[in-house]
């Protein structure tokens, strides 16, 4: 009998921007989930070569978490075409190649005005030759629980669905059944669908999950939440891939 399912495949192909929600995923052994996190825009003088980039701390780069206006840029990535599509609120939109100087300055330069940045501070945009731009250096997927959402929006008063799990922006959003079993899987094996992944280390979650997905506006308080009712910080679970597969919305999900 299945422990749970598979119920979102959530990529974030630019550092802090919408999702792009797939249907299903290639992964591979010691990988991330492909194109997740493959941009990220840069800050002046936090790269020694923007052309190839190095992975940085996200202190780094123009984030949510200082930044919230991030949140309501949308984004859309082809990995076939290498092709990127940025869209601010009111609608001006840009596209472009992802190994394109130019459309590197001029997104950079959209985000600066979209953000209130003197042209001096414009950002660029940097492509990551090869991981992502995550939080952290090591190559890993990110896991939800429904289950603790539905358990924390409870604690903090709200509908179930009022706490959207992309506010936590995690890879995966799974159905454990069972709020906060994802903090007694480190060391444990997660089967999804054909696919293997063994869970590390817990998410520490920090002031972004404050912002509403896809708008500038800081309206829950979740981190006091956390620590009020669980008595720590930490939402979702860290895992890296030991059996490589595709994963697909829906795959049952074995804890091993």
């Amino acid at each position: 009998m299945a422990d749970g399912a598979l119920i979102d495949i959530n990529r974030f192909p630019v550092k802090s921007l919408s999702v792009d929600r797939l249907t299903e995923a290639r992964l591979e052994t010691g990988a991330g989930l492909p194109a997740d996190r493959r941009f990220a825009f840069a800050k002046i003088g936090t790269q020694p070569n923007p052309f190839q980039p190095e992975w940085r701390p996200k202190a780094a780069f123009h984030v949510m978490v200082t930044e919230p206006r991030m949140a309501a840029i949308a984004c859309r990535y082809d990995t076939e075409t290498d092709r990127l599509v940025l869209t601010l609120p009111d609608g001006e939109a840009i596209a472009g190649q992802g190994d394109d100087p130019d459309f590197a300055v001029r997104a950079g330069q959209l985000v600066a005005r979209h953000l209130d940045l003197p042209p001096a501070r414009a950002p660029m945009l940097v492509k990551a030759g090869t991981g992502s731009f995550t939080d952290k250096e090591r190559q890993m997927l990110s896991i939800t629980n429904l289950a603790s959402g539905r358990a924390l929006a409870h604690a903090m008063g709200l509908a179930p669905e009022a706490l959207d799990p992309l506010r936590f922006r995690n890879n995966l959003v799974a159905d454990f059944g069972e709020p906060w079993i994802e903090r007694n899987l480190i060391g444990r094996t997660i089967e999804i669908g054909e696919v293997a992944v063994e869970a590390v280390a817990p998410v520490i979650r920090c002031a972004a999950t404050h912002v509403r997905p896809g708008t500038a506006i800081r309206d829950l308080e979740v981190l006091p939440a956390l620590s009020s009712t669980q008595g720590h910080k930490e939402f979702g679970v860290f895992t890296v891939v030991t059996r490589p597969g595709t994963i697909r919305a829906g795959d049952p999900i074995t804890i091993r």
